[in-house]
């Protein structure tokens, strides 16, 4: 007689710990709860007002998310109901920061979608794997800061909320074609489109196109993490130059010449201090 551990789920869910594990969660039973262990806390089995969820996703004491896991021949399609159900329904008790809870995953190993619920309009995509405790952490924190009113807090969580505010693009010095792949770029993230392709000609400006672009991701989205990828280990020594300086309006890219390759963007900003973000290049 198969032991409950032979189970397709529960194979599912050994497989699941390791991927949690590796994105730098501990994983507890509900049991043994220990939520100072780490930054991030995955208890198993963690009930619900609508049942018990495969794991509870805690941030410090509080109570973020919740993951669903599913056996590996399963699709995933209509659980994200189920894990949105288990999300608006936490027990008494519970330190809830913000409800229903905003992080939401389906998984079954082969696949994991994932839903931001402080997105406008908040849909699953398709992940790699689960996110690291502290992004996380910090698109909470900017969201708790926005609604208790704070003077310094974003005026959006996520760089998809921040890149659907009015933020007019200045297009000096820029070529039309520069213009028109920046403006169609930032309209697909709005859209909450999570693929895009800008298709340049050679000698079209796309060193600057992609600084620009960064830039504006960088300032005005939030993002922390750029990779260029390119299939030319020349063109990429370019881009990576001498480590001369490449201007952009209201901030400087240094881009230095190391092994792989980094540029640091120092912004200016009169409200905090320069964060520091680097773009690696790979080939």
């Amino acid at each position: 007689m198969p032991t409950a551990s032979s189970q397709p789920e529960a194979k599912a869910r050994q497989r699941i710990d390791c991927l949690m594990e590796a994105s730098g969660w501990a994983v507890q039973d509900r049991s043994a709860i220990n939520l100072t262990a780490a930054s991030g806390v995955a208890v198993r089995e963690l009930p619900t007002a609508s049942g018990e969820a495969d794991y509870g996703l805690f941030l410090g004491k509080e109570l973020v998310g919740v993951v669903e896991a599913k056996k590996v021949v399963s699709t995933l399609g209509g659980v994200e109901a189920q894990t949105l159900a288990y999300a608006s329904e936490t027990l008494p008790g519970v330190q809830v920061p913000i409800q229903p809870l905003p992080f939401l995953y389906e998984s079954s190993v082969v696949e994991t979608y994932f839903t931001n619920g402080l997105d406008p309009d908040p849909t699953a995509r398709r992940v790699f794997t689960s996110h690291r405790p502290e992004p996380l952490g910090e698109c909470l924190r900017a969201e708790v800061l926005r609604q208790a009113g704070k003077p310094d807090a974003p005026l959006a969580a996520t760089v998809k909320g921040r890149m659907q505010l009015d933020q007019q693009l200045n297009p000096a010095d820029m070529w039309p074609s520069q213009i028109r792949a920046v403006e169609k770029l930032e309209a697909s993230i709005r859209d909450g489109r999570h693929r895009a392709l800008i298709h340049m000609a050679t000698g079209g400006g796309k060193t600057f196109t992609a600084i620009s672009t960064d830039y504006r991701l960088i300032t005005q989205g939030g993002a922390r993490w750029v990779t260029i990828a390119g299939e030319d280990h020349g063109a990429l020594a370019g881009l990576a130059s001498t480590g001369a300086p490449v201007k952009v309006k209201g901030g400087e890219v240094t881009m230095l010449n190391q092994s792989r390759m980094r540029m640091k963007l120092e912004l200016l900003d009169q409200h905090r201090q320069s964060p520091t973000v680097e773009i690696i290049a790979v080939n």
